[in-house]
């Protein structure tokens, strides 16, 4: 059996965490649109993914955006009102606290995943899933 590659993990844990924060949210926190889970995006919003592989797949560090807000406005035409109109909504619904927004702000640590850490957290994000989908069938 063939090993998986580093690149073959990360894109699977990049889907993975897509998929953990549009579940979180079930709709655009910006708008409040609610759509299929599968037509919503997920967002890096405190840091980017290129920016820290420590954060890249941390649910807080996601939100769940329809496209007009992502794509349309975020990363088009962003403006400090609407970034600081995002971070309240995301106070205001629980996904990250004002502590949380700070640590994952002011941490400059890079890190690389070995193999092994990186299927840890690729288990993580499925029993993350998992959970959400039994709390939507019952």
């Amino acid at each position: 059996m063939k090993k998986p590659t580093r690149q073959k993990l990360l894109k699977e844990l990049d889907k993975l965490w897509s998929l953990a924060v549009r579940n979180r949210d079930k709709k655009c926190i910006l708008c409040g649109q609610t759509k299929d889970v599968k037509k919503l995006q997920a967002h890096h919003w405190i840091k980017t993914r290129a920016r820290s592989l420590k954060y890249r797949f941390d649910i807080r560090n996601g939100v769940s955006l329809c496209y007009g807000c992502h794509i349309c406005q975020l990363h088009n035409n962003p403006t400090v009102d609407m970034i600081e109109d995002l971070t309240e909504k995301c106070l205001d619904s629980g996904i990250v606290t004002r502590a949380e927004i700070e640590e994952i702000k002011n941490d400059n640590d890079t890190i690389k995943y070995s193999i092994e850490e990186l299927k840890d957290k690729i288990n993580l994000l499925k029993a993350e899933n998992e959970s959400k989908e039994q709390v939507w069938k019952n």
